[in-house]
């Protein structure tokens, strides 16, 4: 119930803040000397700034960016309270000395309690994790490995809460084994205690699926899975995770709160929401690339992905009133005047056979099948001669005769038959209602992924013409942007129907 309490009052907050913030204006930030790609970022509290490529990590100094060789691939990135740098990877944790020297802190020896994949920092707290679990330390040198309660194997994320700075108490968060965890800890002088694990269960596409990132939402922790999205507070035992609508082919890799607005890094680029479970938008260039990482900057965003490195700063608000585009809007399709959702599912179904009626007459033939007998035809000939000679002699008017006698007969005989015979026990179970069965269940799952994916283009494309038809202040370049995002999604409706839905909604391109 918390849950449901608390998303209101996330909203409420988010508007106001959608309200009062300004937008974020999106450039590309050039890093001399670093890939194209990008796997990671940070902001130190002092505005430092840190990235990783394959070949190791940069950071961004008075002199410029100065590379750092790294032994293994970089994976995560973290400032502490200090601006001192952590980097995990594959071949452990290393600290980014003052001087420029890498010094390695890893929580363990073996192989696989080196391969780390994220770092989470607060109040002079470091949390690792990886394939060998969750580790927690104190200063970077004692490590504790997290065990009580969580299973054994591989943590995808991690997230450390602190109550309060004068509190020693505070609480480990991570998803492993496709569940939610919460660890209540405190410190006691220079050590880390740490209490049994505490699931939270999750309702839901988050039920049995990892959370590829943990973000803190004040006390709340926001989880963000793929494709679903929860919000926990304090002390909840069990939250329903939502299902992240996002624009199709899109999944979400991290995720950050700022400005009242969540954002999320996924493989279609960066998605901007005012709520924690959506509508997403897709922001613009030169942001609308895969994002691999997101974090907070100061008073904006940073981002890194496969174009390298993009920040997003508030935009200035303008002393002079924002020009108006209502010429520059194209006339935008009524809402009465396109197909609702429901006559596109049913042209989608009707053009991929995937009509309940085809279910349904395969399920009548069965049951009728029972009753039909099982016809068998037979036919059958058969042929007979009959030859027979006599010889005979007389003796007649004095003389010999011979008497020769020769009969000869053939015979035809053919038989067809017709016959009809039930199994009547098929009339109470066909052995064949298995297959349909089986049949019946691929059809259901095939039919409900083609209405998911159906339903989320539709309605992405509405969202697409309503921001083009509403967007104050929006510019030539952006409006243009979404009229051919619109024009992409109707594409792709389009292939799903058969050229249905092209025949009955206007093209948006100029």
């Amino acid at each position: 119930m918390r849950l449901f309490l608390l998303i209101p009052l996330l909203t409420l907050q988010a508007s106001v803040a959608l309200a009062a913030e300004p937008p974020l204006r999106w450039e590309r930030q050039r890093v001399p000397g670093a890939s194209t790609e990008l796997v990671a970022v940070a902001s130190g509290p002092a505005g430092e700034l840190a990235v990783a490529d394959a070949r190791g990590a940069l950071v961004q100094t008075a002199e410029g960016w100065q590379r750092h060789a790294l032994r293994g691939d970089a994976a995560d990135l973290a400032f502490d309270a200090r601006g001192v740098l952590w980097i995990a990877g594959s071949a452990g944790l290393a600290r980014l000395a003052p001087g420029g020297q890498l010094e390695d802190r890893s929580p363990g020896v073996g192989e696989r309690d080196r391969r780390l994949a994220r770092i989470s920092i607060a109040s002079g707290i470091l949390a690792v994790a990886g394939e060998g679990g969750v580790f927690v330390s104190p200063d970077g040198h004692r490590w504790s490995r997290a065990r009580e309660g969580l299973p054994t194997g591989a943590v995808n994320s991690v997230l450390l809460l602190v109550q309060g700075v004068d509190t020693p108490l505070f609480e480990l968060w991570l998803s492993a084994g496709g569940r939610l965890y919460r660890v209540p800890g405190r410190r006691e002088g220079a050590e880390l205690r740490l209490d049994p694990a505490e699931r939270v269960a999750l309702r839901g596409r988050g039920a049995r699926s990892d959370a590829l990132d943990l973000v803190p939402l004040g006390r709340a922790v926001l989880a963000i899975g793929a494709d679903w999205v929860a919000v926990v507070a304090a002390g909840q035992e069990t939250a329903a995770s939502l299902p992240l609508e996002l624009p199709a082919g899109a999944r979400a890799r991290r995720g950050a709160v700022h400005a009242g607005r969540t954002w999320l890094a996924s493989d279609r680029g960066l998605l901007v929401s005012g709520e924690p479970g959506g509508p997403w938008t897709r922001v613009g260039a030169p942001a609308d690339v895969a994002m691999h990482a997101l974090t907070r900057s100061g008073s904006g965003l940073v981002a890194a992905g496969v174009r390298g490195l993009v920040r997003g700063a508030a935009a200035a608000s303008p002393s002079e009133p924002a020009p108006s585009h209502s010429a520059e809007r194209p006339a935008l399709p009524p809402r009465s005047a396109e197909p609702d959702v429901r006559s596109v599912q049913r042209a989608a179904l009707a053009y991929l056979d995937l009509d309940p009626g085809r279910l349904r007459a395969l399920r009548r033939g069965v049951d009728r099948r029972g009753w039909l007998p099982t016809v068998d035809l037979r036919a059958g000939g058969d042929l007979s001669r009959d030859r027979r000679r006599d010889f005979d002699q007389a003796f007649l008017s004095g003389g010999l005769r011979d008497l020769f006698d020769e009969e000869f007969d053939r015979g035809t005989d053919v038989g067809v038959s017709l016959v009809f015979s039930w199994d009547l026990g098929d009339t109470v179970f066909h052995p064949d209602a298995l297959d349909v069965s089986r049949e019946g269940r691929a059809l259901i799952e095939l039919r409900d992924d083609v209405l998911d994916e159906v339903t989320r283009l539709y309605f992405e494309r509405r969202r697409v013409l309503l921001a083009l038809a509403s967007g104050p202040g929006s510019t030539r370049e952006e409006a243009a942007r979404l009229r051919l995002r619109a024009d992409e999604l109707a594409a792709g409706l389009d292939a799903w129907t058969g050229g249905w839905f092209g025949r009955r909604a206007a093209s948006l391109s100029p």
